[in-house]
């Protein structure tokens, strides 16, 4: 259970939010191992182009130059916050 959270919050951090990982056990004799299976891998999420909606006495420019993210950089949620 931890290491299929680990694989979801790493693949998450890549920016992979639409991923499956299922454990696949094999036995031999008395050992048993794990392969991963990841399913539903898409492309990375990326960020979009930025639209500001209502009335701002600060010019786009200055706002779009104080972001944190460019448009095509991975997704990650603390850098909207």
């Amino acid at each position: 259970h931890d290491q299929r959270l680990w694989l979801l919050n790493h693949f998450h951090e890549l920016g992979f939010l639409q991923v499956r990982v299922k454990p696949r056990l094999m036995y031999e004799g008395s050992s048993c191992s794990v392969t991963w299976v990841l399913e539903n891998v898409s492309e990375p999420a990326t960020f979009g182009k930025t639209i500001l909606v209502g009335r701002t006495a600060t010019k786009f420019e200055y706002i779009q130059r104080q972001l944190r993210y460019k448009q095509g950089d991975i997704w990650d949620q603390t850098l909207i916050e």
